[in-house]
């Protein structure tokens, strides 16, 4: 069987282990990429992988300096992101 390479956005939202919502911030932000197929809003399978390899590269560089993240998922003492 061939591996899909356009997801849903509840189905990628699942594969990244986040809420439908979140995913739609990060879509909406660009820092997801996405494409539309009619009137389907889909997630190249590779853009998954692109997102978590950024995050990966942003954590390490971000362990080396003090301050902020640029995490998506981190909320303050707030509850905010």
């Amino acid at each position: 069987m061939t591996p899909r390479i356009l997801l849903s956005v509840n189905e990628a939202a699942a594969a990244l282990g986040i809420g439908r919502t979140l995913m739609y911030e990060l879509l909406g932000s660009g820092q997801v990429e996405s494409v539309f197929v009619g009137r389907l809003h889909r997630v190249p399978a590779d853009a998954l992988m692109a997102f978590v390899d950024k995050l990966r590269s942003e954590s390490q560089g971000d362990a080396s300096t003090s301050g902020g993240t640029t995490d998506p998922f981190h909320r303050n003492d707030d509850g905010l992101r």
